[in-house]
């Protein structure tokens, strides 16, 4: 099996093939057991195809997690981003006329883009303006009260707290492909070197090797 050019659903296919057919047809266990692959043997190689797909299960689930976790993150990111850019709109026709604002509260450029820097922006504009009692009531006096403000800044918090369940969802994908690719690799040797006897022992039964999944050049 050339394993590079395989997916991991097609590799465990075709180990699946290889094992449970050579267990469940008696012609091709006799004939590769005379050449030491016995049932016990070829059983041992069935727990490992079924641990290669556990893992490789575990592997879909914990990478299913973290783009679970990057949805939520976008859906509050969504719901605090709206909350933000009213607020922030209302800010720069109540705070116009002071500069210290527009600096202190980040108000002239781009927006941030990139969530980390979003992250930071938002946070410097929320903490600032609750610092800072006459922005406070300028900001009052176009309806956004400091109440409005700190439930904002919440929102804000609330998209950052997703940064470490992300984190840790990422560390438990990776770990679980780790897993999962060492045991593919140790699965394919043990797969490989069987084919490679299969072939031997079933040279002149080319059918068999076929039930096997083993193509067999004409």
């Amino acid at each position: 099996m050339n394993k590079s050019r395989m997916s991991v659903a097609d590799l465990l296919y075709q180990c699946s093939l290889r094992i449970n057919n050579s267990l469940n047809d008696p012609m091709v266990l006799n004939a590769v057991s005379q050449y030491g692959y016995t049932s016990e043997k070829l059983q041992t190689c069935k727990a490992l195809l079924s641990e290669s797909e556990r893992l490789s299960d575990m592997f879909e689930k914990e990478y299913g997690e973290v783009n679970a976790a990057f949805a939520l993150r976008d859906k509050q990111q969504e719901k605090a981003g709206a909350t933000y850019n009213k607020i922030f709109a209302v800010s720069k026709v109540a705070l116009k006329d002071n500069p210290s604002a527009q600096v202190a509260l980040q108000m002239t450029g781009r927006r941030a883009v990139r969530t980390s820097k979003w992250l930071n922006q938002t946070k410097v504009f929320y903490n600032n303006i609750l610092a800072n009692q006459e922005w406070l009531s300028a900001m009052a006096s176009f309806g956004i009260t400091a109440e409005m403000i700190t439930a904002g800044l919440e929102e804000i918090k609330a998209v950052e707290s997703y940064g470490e369940v992300i984190l840790s969802e990422k560390g438990d994908a990776q770990n679980a492909t780790i897993m999962r690719d060492n045991k593919l690799e140790e699965l394919h040797e043990w797969v490989s070197d069987y084919e490679d006897i299969a072939r031997v022992a079933l040279m002149d039964q080319p059918q068999l090797l076929e039930k096997l999944g083993i193509v067999v050049k004409k």
